[in-house]
């Protein structure tokens, strides 16, 4: 079963105890068998103008966020709760970047007329801890 909606989406990242982002965009949202799919597209004012912005979130909570668009190979990150995973990533001076997180709490609820995402991990570069991270991410659909 497919089945597409549109939402407005609130992104609230919090890095070290402080507030680093807060994203407000129109969402896809597409429900399937085994998981829920959210996307957006980047512009001026939220992202990357021509980028995509995905969460995959699946029934047993873990979360892939993916980004395609800008780059020749896309950005991903895959939130297992538990689990130490590494990615690659693009810096802003095109720069192919190897981070490791470890993700420590990865929950999400839905309703009839939303749904919110919560996870907490830790970012690592050259295995040295960079920061302790949160993301919450709610979702409204539109009436």
């Amino acid at each position: 079963m497919k089945e597409e909606n549109r939402a407005v989406l609130e992104i609230k990242s919090v890095q070290d105890g402080v507030e680093s982002m807060l994203l407000i965009s129109d969402v896809r949202v597409t429900t399937k068998k085994n998981c829920r799919l959210l996307e957006f597209d980047g512009t001026e004012i939220c992202g990357v103008p021509g980028e995509v912005t995905s969460f995959k979130i699946f029934n047993d909570n873990n979360v892939e966020l993916t980004t395609t668009g800008r780059h020749i190979v896309s950005s991903s990150m895959t939130f297992e709760q538990g689990v130490k995973q590494h990615c690659h990533y693009t810096d802003a001076f095109n720069e192919p970047v190897v981070i490791g997180f470890s993700t420590s709490r990865v929950t999400s609820s839905v309703n009839d007329n939303g749904g919110r995402l919560e996870i907490d991990y830790f970012v690592e570069y050259n295995n040295t801890l960079s920061s302790k991270n949160s993301m919450k991410l709610t979702y409204k659909y539109n009436t």
